[in-house]
C-alpha cells in the first residue's frame, strides 16, 4: 500500500482523530496547571468573569467586592483587590457556562474560543475583501501578529465576541438577514461605550431603513440573555445598578483621551473622561447626514469603528481587537498595492506600532495612543492609496497583487 492510499484509508483518519483529541486533552492539562499560578492570576482577567460567573450561578451577587475578593482569593490571587465585571448583567449569559466547570478548565476553554473566533474572522474578512483563498493562510498571520490580538489571548479578556459580532452584522446585512444581523449587534452591547457610534448609527438607519425586523432580533437577543442570568439571581439588576452607583470605576485610568484630559485638568473632574465621546458623536451625525443616502455598511462601517474606538470613555489595549474588522481591509490593501516607498512606509509604522504594544510595559495610561494612531494611519492609506479599493470592499482594481 503506497503513501497515498495509506492517507485516503478510513483508519488514517481514526488515527488522525485520536492523535488530534489526545494533543487536545495534552493542552488542556498542562494549560491548566500553568493557569493555576499565582503570578498567572494576577495579570489574568478572565477571573472576574469566571467569579461573577460563578457567583451568579450560586446566587450570589456578581457585582459585590466583598463577594467577589473572597472567591478570587480562594482561587489563589495574590493581589487582595477585587477584580470585578463591570460589564452589564446581560454578559453574565456568556460567562456562566465558562463558570460550570474549575477555573482552569473553563480558562483554557475561553482561550481556545478566543481563538477560533479571531481565526474565523480573518479567514472570513479575507475572502469577503477578495484575499485568493489558497493564501487564507496570511489571514491568520495578520490576525495572530496583531498586538491587541495576542494582548486579548494573554489577558483572557472578552472583546473578541464583540469582534464575532460586528462580523456576523457585516455578514448577514450582505445577504438581507435582518433579524439575525439585530442578534448578532446585540453582542456590540458586552462594552456598550467601544462601539457607541455604531450603535448611534445603527439606529438612524433602522428608522430611514424601515429595518424593525433587525431592532426585533437584538431587543430578543438581549431579552433571552438576561432573562438566562436573571433566572439564576432574579436580584441582578438590581445588584448591578448599586454597584454603578455606590462604587463606579471613575478610578481606573484607562489609555484614552478622556484619561488624558483628566490628568491635564484633574482626575476629580470624572465627567472629563466623556469629552471625546460628545465630539465623536457629533462626528458620527454628520456623518451620517452626509452619507445617510446611501449607506453601505461594507463601505461605512470601518470607520465607524476606528472612530469610536478612539473617541471612547473607557477601553484598554486588548480592546482594540475591534479594530481589526478595519484594520484588516487595510492591511490587504497594502499587500495588494504596487511597491513604493508609501507601501513600505505604512507597513513599517504598522509593525512598529504592533512591536510597542506587544513587548513594551510601560503604564497603561501612556498607550493613549493606540486607538487614535490606527484611526489616523487607516485615513492616511485611504488617502495616499485611492487607486485600492479594499477598504469600501468593491475591489474593483487589483493592480500588483
Amino acid at each position: 500500500m503506497n503513501w497515498s492510499e495509506i492517507r485516503s484509508s478510513h483508519y488514517y483518519r481514526i488515527v488522525l482523530i485520536i492523535m488530534a483529541l489526545l494533543a487536545l486533552a495534552l493542552l488542556f492539562y498542562l494549560g491548566s496547571r500553568r493557569f493555576l499560578d499565582p503570578q498567572i492570576l494576577y495579570f489574568d482577567d478572565f477571573i472576574e468573569y469566571w467569579t461573577a460567573g460563578r457567583l451568579n450561578l450560586t446566587q450570589g451577587n456578581p457585582y459585590n467586592p466583598i463577594q467577589i475578593e473572597a472567591l478570587q482569593v480562594q482561587l489563589g490571587r495574590l493581589e487582595w483587590v477585587p477584580l470585578m465585571m463591570w460589564n452589564p448583567p446581560w454578559t453574565l449569559a456568556l460567562v456562566m457556562p465558562f463558570a460550570l466547570l474549575d477555573y482552569a478548565i473553563g480558562r483554557m476553554a475561553w482561550l481556545l474560543l478566543s481563538l477560533a473566533i479571531l481565526c474565523f474572522v480573518a479567514d472570513w474578512l479575507w475572502r469577503f475583501y477578495g484575499g485568493a483563498p489558497e493564501r487564507r493562510w496570511v489571514a491568520w498571520v495578520i490576525a495572530c501578529t496583531f498586538g491587541p490580538a495576542l494582548q486579548v489571548l494573554k489577558f483572557g479578556q472578552i472583546a473578541p465576541l464583540m469582534l464575532l459580532g460586528l462580523t456576523l452584522f457585516l455578514s448577514l446585512t450582505e445577504r438581507d438577514r435582518w433579524f439575525g444581523a439585530g442578534m448578532a449587534a446585540a453582542l456590540w452591547l458586552i462594552k456598550p461605550q467601544l462601539l457607541y457610534l455604531v450603535g448611534l448609527v445603527l439606529v438612524f438607519w433602522i428608522i430611514q431603513q424601515r429595518r424593525y425586523a433587525l431592532l426585533l432580533g437584538g431587543a430578543l437577543a438581549l431579552g433571552a440573555a438576561l432573562a438566562i442570568a436573571w433566572v439564576s439571581n432574579p436580584s441582578v439588576l438590581q445588584q448591578y445598578l448599586v454597584a454603578v452607583l455606590a462604587y463606579p470605576p471613575s478610578e481606573w485610568v484607562s489609555p484614552t483621551l478622556g484619561s488624558i484630559l483628566r490628568q491635564a485638568f484633574g482626575s476629580e473632574h470624572f465627567w472629563l473622561q466623556f469629552v471625546p465621546m460628545v465630539f465623536g458623536g457629533s462626528w458620527g451625525i454628520w456623518y451620517w447626514l452626509r452619507h445617510g443616502a446611501a449607506w453601505r455598511w461594507r463601505e461605512h462601517l470601518p470607520l465607524l469603528v476606528l472612530v469610536s474606538m478612539a473617541t471612547s470613555a473607557y477601553g484598554w489595549n486588548f480592546d482594540q481587537v475591534i479594530s481589526l474588522l478595519a484594520l484588516f481591509p487595510a492591511v490587504m490593501s497594502l499587500l495588494r498595492a504596487c511597491s513604493s516607498w508609501k507601501k513600505w512606509l505604512f507597513l513599517s509604522l504598522y509593525l512598529v506600532a504592533n512591536a510597542l504594544i506587544i513587548f513594551t510595559s510601560f503604564e497603561q495610561s501612556w498607550y493613549w495612543w493606540v486607538a487614535p494612531g490606527f484611526l489616523c494611519w487607516w485615513l492616511a492609506i485611504r488617502y495616499a492609496f485611492p487607486q485600492v479599493t479594499a477598504l469600501s470592499g468593491l475591489l474593483a482594481r487589483k493592480e500588483c497583487l
